[in-house]
């Protein structure tokens, strides 16, 4: 019996070491990676974003075989062949892409690639592929070994470097637990990535890869935006969003001010009625008891008013995102950390 525990015991320590082991390798894989999608186009940066590590992973390998081969991809280059392998395999971006390539390969275009030379560049797309699997792939599609290759054989040689791998660590010893949370975890951005979809692709792309908790309470506060009474539209939601947790800049919090000035007051007066706000906020900070609510706008109209103003408007926004700090006069203008990997 203590013979069993103890191999039952060994195998689940060597499960949780290989796991963590690969989480760790994994990070700084994807961190790399984000590095590297800025070369993409942000609505093809905003679904990519969305896929799981492994994927982001091994977008950001592909995007560094094209930029380092001899044949000088263009960023809109990489990001046409990421787009077509990774989020829309249609036929038209199939047809682009073999189109580039035909170009790239052949420097003019005669709707015709050699076999030699798109072997050496689908190693470029799939960083997997093995030499007895590419042998296979151009035996299969050009049976006959003419040399050329034409659009409907490029296909399916195309997508090859994109192959399904679902399932490919089920075998693996506690993997069962592992694959349980991401599914999880995966469940719970799906209602939040459909919630994004009112957004535009520049902001969205900046919120994708923030913190699941982050994540949430962006969708939360779009979907109390859209379903109050003063009927957000998407341009006004994205520009909420956008100042709240993206950019944090002036210019945004006064234009956000503008706006809400004329959502509850019908025409711009450059003040909010302070009861109209108060009713507000509780979508905006669900974070907050009533009790801090109540707290907040006594600091902000102390006199009691009626209105609050700009400066005043400011600081109970700010209250909504704890994550947003002043910055100390005179310095430099806060940087995000997804600018800082270039998004």
């Amino acid at each position: 019996m203590d013979s069993i525990f103890s191999s039952v015991k060994n195998a689940a320590s060597s499960s949780v070491s290989f796991v963590s082991n690969g989480v760790s390798g994994m990070t700084e894989s994807v961190g790399s990676s984000f590095t590297t999608l800025a070369v993409l186009n942000a609505e093809t940066k905003a679904k990519i974003l969305g896929m799981s590590p492994l994927t982001l992973a091994k977008v950001g390998r592909v995007i560094k075989n094209m930029q380092a081969s001899a044949y000088k991809f263009s960023n809109d280059e990489i990001d046409l062949v990421v787009k077509t392998l990774y989020v829309n395999q249609s036929d038209a971006n199939l047809r682009s892409s073999y189109e580039m390539l035909d170009v790239k390969l052949n420097s003019t275009a005669e709707d015709n690639l050699k076999a030699a030379d798109l072997r050496t560049i689908l190693p470029l797309l799939g960083d997997d592929i093995t030499e007895e699997k590419l042998d296979n792939l151009f035996k299969e599609h050009d049976p006959e070994g003419t040399g050329n290759v034409k659009f409907n054989e490029f296909k399916p040689l195309f997508l090859a470097m994109n192959p399904k791998s679902e399932g490919l660590m089920s075998n693996v010893p506690g993997m069962s637990f592992v694959v349980g949370g991401v599914s999880s975890i995966a469940s719970g951005f799906g209602s939040n990535f459909k919630t994004l979809s009112v957004l535009r692709a520049a902001t969205k792309a900046k919120l994708l890869g923030g913190s699941p908790l982050q994540m949430a309470k962006v969708g939360r506060l779009i979907t109390s935006l859209q379903n109050c009474e003063y009927k957000f539209t998407d341009d006004e939601i994205d520009d909420y969003v956008r100042t709240l947790f993206v950019t944090q800049e002036e210019a945004d919090f006064q234009a956000l001010y503008r706006l809400i000035d004329v959502k509850l007051n019908g025409t711009e007066q450059s003040k909010i009625p302070t009861d109209k706000l108060k009713a507000l906020y509780p979508l905006l900070a669900e974070d907050l008891s009533h009790e801090k609510i109540a707290e907040l706008f006594t600091q902000a109209d102390p006199e009691s008013s009626g209105s609050i103003e700009y400066d005043e408007f400011k600081m109970l926004l700010i209250q909504t995102n704890p994550n947003i700090t002043e910055p100390a006069p005179g310095s430099k203008p806060r940087q995000s950390v997804f600018e800082k990997f270039g998004f």
